[in-house]
């Protein structure tokens, strides 16, 4: 289930879609969304491993990871089939 609070119908799609439908909870406030996906024990132990070896936050990678990811994919058509979000 989602919980959406504060955020526009537009933005709220927008971050869905980028999920590819992976289980999400959007929270605004005060221009900052939080963002929760479901991510498979090997992958948050790879994140943690990568942050402590870099000394910053998960949620720094993350933050850059998603970045590098959207300047990189401006301007192509992703292999996703948006329309099919569980």
């Amino acid at each position: 289930m989602f919980r959406l609070l504060h955020v526009t119908e537009s933005l709220c799609r927008t971050l869905l879609q980028t999920a590819a439908g992976a289980d999400m909870a959007v929270i605004a406030d005060d221009g900052v969304a939080r963002v929760t996906a479901s991510l498979s024990r090997a992958q948050e132990q790879a994140l943690k491993d990568l942050a402590a070896k870099h000394k910053v936050s998960v949620a720094w990678l993350v933050r850059h990871a998603v970045d590098q990811f959207l300047e990189q994919n401006r301007e192509t058509q992703l292999p996703l089939n948006l329309g099919q979000l569980s």
